[in-house]
């Protein structure tokens, strides 16, 4: 998410200088506090849960180097407690009759659905000035973010104290960040790191024995799988409604149907597949920010899940196909995406679990 730091640096003339100084100041003032992971592994005082959690943490990286194929040099060799807080917070903004997120665009990075914070009082504020604009919001925590190799990326507090899986997630994801990156394709980005992120935790806790913690997140995945489908074919549903003819209120009116037709559904959901997961994110209010948050982050992911199964589960096959759709502009990405589960291998494999 903070991949716009590395060039703070270099944007004395920028209009927004004071935005990206704050993000650079924030990671580097992070960076400055941060301590040597080998160091802390040594020292006798450091805590036995902390010292346990840095050492599984230390043995991901080295599995996404040589498992994954990930770019791990330097990441994730330092720790740093931050207290109990978040690492950084993301504000998604769109039009209240319109399938859209605002984008913003900055250097390195190109254009950005979100905005990205690393103090949640800033987020938030952003966030009502946008509201009071008449824009949708929704404002979500990060658990974690890449510089993508620009500068050092840290283990957080926060990261440490994920279960084993999500942890795994955490790491995988966000050095996938750094093997493929298309500068302004924020969907491409995220659903290729989240199918890199579901194919290396397959493969870690299997390595591990870890039987049951798989079977646990499988269900978990299942769901929001599920979910994403299912927000998938709502935001049609409500683009639909917002393009059909009649007033605004009567426009207001459809939109507010359809999120309780929603939520409905999500709670048939619930109990077809037991998990309350999505309890909070679903019942506390529905916008299309919201919605198009999530799709940024799960739409898309059967798509790279079928080209992965498609590479026969070859790591090294799947990124560079990444890599070489990342060469691609926009238009022919998306139709590569929409082609990618149409052979039985493909949409097979997708359907079994890639990884």
């Amino acid at each position: 998410m903070l991949a716009l730091v590395a060039a703070a640096a270099a944007l004395a003339g920028c209009t927004e200088l004071g935005y990206y100084a704050r993000l650079a100041g924030g990671h580097l003032g992070r960076v400055a506090r941060a301590e040597p992971v080998e160091a802390l592994l040594a020292d006798p005082a450091t805590p036995p849960r902390l010292r346990e959690r840095l050492r599984l943490a230390r043995a991901m990286v080295r599995f996404a180097a040589a498992e994954l194929g990930l770019p791990a040099d330097g990441s994730y060799a330092r720790y740093v407690d931050l207290g109990g807080r978040w690492p950084a917070w993301a504000v998604f903004a769109a039009p209240r009759r319109r399938m859209a997120l605002l984008a913003w665009c900055h250097p390195v990075v190109g254009c950005l659905g979100y905005r990205g914070f690393l103090d949640e009082a800033r987020a938030r504020a952003f966030a009502r000035r946008l509201a009071q604009q008449g824009y949708d919001v929704h404002v979500g925590p990060v658990a974690a973010y890449s510089t993508l190799g620009w500068t050092e990326d840290l283990i957080t507090s926060s990261m440490l104290a994920w279960p084993e899986p999500q942890l795994a997630a955490l790491v995988f994801h966000e050095l996938a960040h750094r093997r493929v990156y298309v500068p302004g394709a924020t969907a491409f980005n995220e659903a290729y790191a989240t199918a890199v992120q579901r194919a290396g935790v397959r493969r870690w806790l299997r390595r591990r024995g870890r039987l049951r913690a798989l079977a646990a997140w499988e269900r978990e995945e299942a769901m929001a799988q599920a979910m994403a489908a299912l927000v998938a074919r709502y935001r049609r549903r409500l683009a639909a409604a917002y393009a059909a003819p009649g007033t605004a209120a009567e426009r207001m009116q459809a939109r507010a149907a359809l999120a309780r037709a929603l939520r409905a559904e999500y709670l048939r959901l619930r109990a077809r597949l037991g998990s309350e997961a999505w309890d909070g994110w679903t019942l506390s209010g529905l916008n299309n920010a919201k919605l198009l948050a999530f799709a940024t982050y799960r739409e898309d992911v059967p798509a790279f899940e079928c080209l992965l199964a498609a590479a026969g589960g070859e790591i090294a096959r799947f990124h560079a196909r990444m890599a070489a759709l990342a060469r691609l502009d926009a238009a022919a990405r998306r139709r590569a995406l929409a082609r990618a589960c149409l052979s039985g291998a493909g949409a097979g494999g997708a359907r079994a679990g890639s990884g």
